[in-house]
Order: C-alpha cells, then sequence, then structure tokens
C-alpha cells in the first residue's frame, strides 16, 4: 500500500534535484530513497523518473503524479491540523528523566490558558519519537538536540546540558571532584545503544576521537534505567548529562571539563504545525528563559 513517506521521498528528489540531495535532507541513505521510489513506482505502475540522466528527471507521467501528489501531501498535513485544532489534544513525547520533574510544572501553568485541553504521552527513544514526529503521531518532543534533525523537523534549542562522568559509590573514580575528557582513555565505559539515537551514537564517538581517546566500550544499553543500573553495579562509566542524574543518590556524579563532549536540551515539532502546538512551544520557550535553572 502506498504511504505518505514514498510520497515525500518521491517530492524531495523533485525538489532537491536528485536522489542524493534528498537524501541528505531526509537525513538518510541515497539507496534507500531510491529504493522507495522504485517500489512507489512499481505500485503505480508508472515510470515516474528517467534514470538515463546525470540526475532523475520526471517523465510526463512523473511531472503529472508530481503536481498531484504535492496536493496529496499538503492536504493530509492540512486534514492532521484541523482534526488537531478540534480534538484540542496535545500530544508530547518525553524521552528520559528530565521531563517527570519539567513537565508538570510546565503543563500546569499551560492549562491556566486552556482548561479544556488535554494531553497524551507517548515515552519512547530519540529514534522512536522522531519518527513519530514525522508521521503526525506526535505533536512536540523533548529530549537531545542532535536526535531530531530531519527535514519536516523544526528544533527549538532550550538549554545546554553540564555534562559529567558517573560510576558507582565504589568504583575507583568516586573520589574524583574532576575529570577531563582525556583522563577517559582505556577507563571502560558503558552508552547508550545506536538504537536509543543514532545521531547521539555519532556524536559520542566524534567527541571521544576530538578529545583524543580511543573509548573502551564494555556494552551498550537501550534506555536510561539500564544503563544506570550498569553503572550502579560497576559495568562501567557513563559519559551523560548532570540534569539526567542529578537525583540519583547512589550515584557518584564527576565533573567532565576539558572535552568536545557536549548536549544541548530542546523542544521540536514536525512543521507544518498548528496555533495550538505553536502556543505551546512559545509557552515553553518563555517558561525557560524566565527560569533559567528549571532543569
Amino acid at each position: 500500500m502506498m504511504g505518505i513517506r514514498k510520497l515525500e521521498y518521491f517530492i524531495a528528489t523533485v525538489e532537491y534535484g536528485s536522489f542524493s540531495n534528498a537524501a541528505q535532507h531526509l537525513y538518510i541513505s541515497a539507496s534507500a530513497v531510491n529504493q522507495q521510489i522504485t517500489a512507489l513506482e512499481n505500485e503505480t505502475k508508472l515510470v515516474l523518473f528517467n534514470r538515463t540522466k546525470y540526475k532523475p528527471v520526471l517523465t510526463a507521467s512523473g511531472q503529472i503524479f508530481y503536481q498531484q501528489a504535492r496536493q496529496l501531501v499538503d492536504a493530509y498535513y492540512h486534514a492532521i491540523e484541523l482534526a488537531h485544532e478540534a480534538a484540542k489534544t496535545l500530544r508530547i513525547g518525553p524521552t528520559g528523566p528530565v521531563e517527570r520533574n519539567l513537565l508538570p510544572v510546565l503543563l500546569d501553568a499551560y492549562r491556566t490558558k486552556y482548561s479544556d485541553l488535554e494531553f497524551e504521552f507517548k515515552h519512547g527513544t530519540f529514534k522512536m519519537l522522531r519518527e513519530s514526529l514525522l508521521d503526525g503521531s506526535l505533536d512536540v518532543a523533548f529530549g537531545i538536540e542532535d536526535d531530531f534533525k530531519a527535514p519536516m523537523i523544526e528544533i527549538v534549542p532550550l538549554k545546554p546540558l553540564e555534562m559529567v562522568v558517573i560510576c558507582a559509590k565504589k568504583h575507583p573514580l568516586a573520589t574524583e571532584k574532576l575529570l577531563t575528557g582525556k583522563q577517559l582513555k582505556d577507563i571502560p565505559l558503558v552508552i547508550f545503544s545506536k538504537a536509543t539515537g543514532e545521531y547521539y551514537y555519532q556524536n559520542l564517538f566524534k567527541s571521544f576521537k576530538l578529545d583524543g581517546v580511543t573509548p573502551v566500550i564494555h556494552a551498550t544499553y537501550d534506555n536510561i534505567d539500564e544503563l544506570l543500573t550498569a553503572v550502579r553495579v560497576q559495568k562501567g562509566v557513563a559519559v551523560i548529562s548532570k540534569e539526567v542524574v542529578k537525583n540519583q543518590e547512589d550515584i557518584a556524579m564527576i565533573d567532565l571539563k576539558e572535552t568536545h563532549h557536549h548536549s544541548s536540551y530542546c523542544v521540536a515539532y514536525a512543521i507544518p504545525t498548528t496555533p495550538l502546538i505553536h502556543s505551546f512551544i512559545q509557552h515553553v520557550i518563555d517558561y525557560f528563559n524566565d527560569i533559567p535553572n528549571i532543569l
């Protein structure tokens, strides 16, 4: 069955001029774009592109299909916008423990403006929530800035996060007050898996490389609870933001300086957006401006 995503890949290829340009815009591989468009051509029994040229060129059928597909995709997102306006429901995606304290405060303040508004929550990894924003099943999501990067997602940075090293209270490093990035050399580490957030994963290894460290990865984990448990039982130490673990009294937290490890907290939403979502995003921005230490 034809999906909206295939139409978006087709439209992106037309509007960006090539499979590679569309792939860069969509944050996927060029082969994946090509495969989806081939599947679309098989489903429609149409040849949409002439692939004998240096860059794909629309056929006569492809030109007509593009015009109709563009209207169909626009109508699809407009229908979602109208439906959400009528439902008065805001679907929010938290990614971690930061939102446990943050969201009740934000939502209580927002309810004073919209007393009839309902909230729905969908927890997941960075990758899962990014996909949910893209497919329209989620309105806004909170988390790490890098992992919401996608062509149809608007990212609003809210606050730089302070990176620390965490370990068990009985770990040899537990008495340290300060570590540098270079001092993580040869120390067994536990990290989030690539499935949790591919851009997080890429940037983590890039940061180690810039610090001059080849990381010793003991294990990877798919969520924060598994990662913290691994730290507690001394499977390794972790590099993470202080805001995520500041209330974990059974874990030692060591300041990390002279490092390329970094992270930024954000709120993200798909575009085009609705007045309700835009209003909530502005509320979040204002709240962080008024209370900079909210995290």
